[in-house]
């Protein structure tokens, strides 16, 4: 059980998130005094003016990889 644990935490930490698919200028509106903030929807729309940064790139590179 252990092992399973042990691939599962190194697969999570090699996991794209969000924020890899965000422009910069995305990712420097959603962190504050140096603080990374959710990307909930309503947070989202306040800092970058989008309801999805990222979101659709992230998608679209999924369905890619998908297709391969």
């Amino acid at each position: 059980m252990e092992r399973f644990a042990t691939t599962l935490e190194m697969n999570m930490s090699k996991r794209k998130t969000l924020f890899d698919y965000m422009s910069p200028a995305q990712k420097s509106a959603m962190y504050i005094n140096g603080k990374q903030l959710p990307t909930w929807h309503s947070i989202c729309t306040e800092k970058t003016g989008v309801a999805r940064p990222g979101k659709t790139a992230r998608d679209r590179a999924n369905k890619i990889r998908r297709m391969l």
